[in-house]
């Protein structure tokens, strides 16, 4: 999954705590599991994969704040509420927070955590001094666990914590009131200045704080590793054959989206039955599967009517999305090494550069297949960001650069032409009211041509003939939308620079320097 720019090794009581916590709870706490039997804590699958990615994010650097965008019931709550209880019942001056996103769910928690220290061994188990607002207070070592509702307590920098667990975060306040949240997140984190943070939560629609989170994750921004828990890894998303003549049934009639779930990630005629009878349950149809067991993390927020591009479209792509093979010191993102006598495209959507503004951002496609090949965006004005595209068009054999001539491309398109000399400009061809023909260097985007280069970019998705494995692209397509004026464009709050340096770059592959458009001024 995404994981953020490593800094320094982050946390050496972070990493005891979080390698003892795994032993001791296997150990010593015990669980009522989903069918209401009483058992050992074991951890399944997917809460090892979690702990596995979480650990790896730690050692490699980074500051351990975890974003968790999970499939239902698949574990990951209890196992944060064994770390949090290991930690305050084993460590001394250790303070734990859980919040979740109902009283109901709260009052669930707090009887999962009571059941950890009343069946846990009494030599082992550490003196509790009171029980007070759903808090385990013990009081030998100073350390406290205290489990509570979003929105009912304010955590703030008045708190000092070492541990922050966020359950069902997406539906905090009901999904509405982001700032709220935001500023709940806030206190938190900075109460955790120096512990762990973890927010998890199945999706709920294209809103909210933990929606606009992990779009800046899937991005690459912000503080916080981003982990995945589809449905494919928990060993209960299983239903038993009736015979093998039903395994050569099933596995001799996949639909396109099973051969990829079998071919990417070796499910199983098991799974395979599973996944039918579970999309085909009442509760489950309208998209609503992919949002409470999603295959993708792009595809758990399952899209609203408003969407530009066709979710399904986005859906069956997000199949193909991953990590570029190599970013580089610019911060490019490579998905495909310049080939030799290959012909590129550029396309250019150049901003102010302001931090409080859009991004500037650069896509580079393969001309011959319609494959994006590089990708940057970011926080640049028209002189350095036409160096860094220069510079990325060279690496690219010299990629025909188009970029738009509104606003700042004006002055990009002067750096390019008459300060850099880059001889290779995407120009069109101009005739005024007098019927006078000249030459143009840039992209024109406006009233005629945005409705254009957008449907053809839709069309070049829909068909196949454009190919990406582009996060950041994905995901401004998902917040792309129809508004109520009827103009295709990024949903307030969100960015649609990657999307539109893309359709320009199909445009001028489409056009090419001797393809030429006419305008009349």
């Amino acid at each position: 999954m995404v994981t953020p720019k490593p800094t320094t090794l982050y946390g050496t009581n972070t990493r005891k705590a979080f390698l003892s916590s795994y032993h001791y709870a296997q150990t010593f706490l015990w669980i009522h599991d989903k069918r209401g039997v009483e058992r050992p804590l074991l951890f399944n699958r997917p809460q090892n994969v979690v702990r596995q990615r979480k650990r790896a994010a730690i050692l490699s650097g980074c500051r351990p704040r975890f974003l968790i965008v999970k499939s239902r019931r698949v574990g990951v709550t209890t196992q944060e509420q064994s770390d949090s209880y290991a930690l305050c019942a084993t460590q001394k001056g250790q303070n734990a927070v859980t919040l979740a996103d109902t009283r109901d769910k709260t009052k669930r928690i707090f009887r999962m955590v009571n059941h950890f220290y009343d069946r846990s061994p009494p030599q082992i188990r550490p003196q509790k001094q009171r029980v007070n607002r759903q808090e385990l207070d013990f009081s030998v070592l100073g350390s406290s666990f205290t489990i509570g509702t979003a929105g009912a307590r304010t955590f703030g920098r008045g708190d000092t914590l070492q541990r922050v667990h966020g359950s069902e975060v997406a539906y905090w306040m009901d999904g509405r009131d982001q700032d709220v949240v935001e500023n709940l997140i806030v206190g938190l984190t900075e109460a955790a200045s120096h512990g762990e943070v973890v927010l998890e939560s199945t999706a709920n629609g294209q809103r909210g704080w933990f929606f606009h989170a992990v779009q800046d994750a899937l991005r690459g921004e912000g503080e916080f590793t981003l982990i995945f828990v589809p449905w494919m890894i928990d060993q209960d998303c299983w239903e038993r054959l009736r015979s093998d003549d039903e395994r050569y049934e099933i596995m001799g009639d996949l639909s396109d989206r099973e051969k990829w779930l079998v071919e990417e990630h070796g499910c199983v005629a098991e799974q395979i039955k599973w996944r039918r009878q579970k999309s085909n349950e009442k509760a489950m149809r309208d998209g609503r599967f992919l949002q409470e067991y999603p295959e993708t993390v792009e595809e758990a927020f399952i899209a609203t009517s408003s969407m530009y591009f066709d979710a399904p479209m986005l859906n069956t792509i997000a199949q193909h999305i991953g990590d570029p093979i190599e970013t580089l010191p610019n911060g490019t993102a490579i998905y495909e090494q310049p080939q030799e006598g290959a012909r590129y495209v550029m396309g250019m959507d150049p901003a102010e550069g302001t931090p409080e503004g859009d991004n500037s951002a650069l896509s580079v496609i393969n001309v011959e297949t319609g494959v994006q090949a590089a990708r940057w965006f970011g926080k640049r004005g028209p002189e350095p960001f036409s160096k860094l595209a220069v510079e990325v068009a060279v690496l690219f054999n010299h990629a025909l650069i188009g970029c738009e001539r509104e606003n700042h491309g004006h002055l990009c398109l002067h750096v390019l032409s008459n300060e850099l000399h880059y001889p290779r400009l995407y120009r069109e061809r101009i005739v005024n009211e007098r019927r006078q023909a000249s030459m143009k260097a840039g992209w024109s985007t406006n009233q005629l041509s945005r409705p254009i280069m957008l449907d053809d970019m839709r069309e070049a998705m829909l068909d196949g003939s454009f190919g990406t494995r582009d996060r950041a692209f994905l995901s401004e397509c998902r917040t792309f939308e129809i508004s109520n004026t009827g103009k295709p464009e990024a949903r307030s709050g969100f960015h649609d620079d990657v999307v539109m340096c893309n359709a320009i770059a199909w445009q001028v592959r489409k056009r090419g320097i001797h393809e030429v458009k006419v305008s009349i001024l």
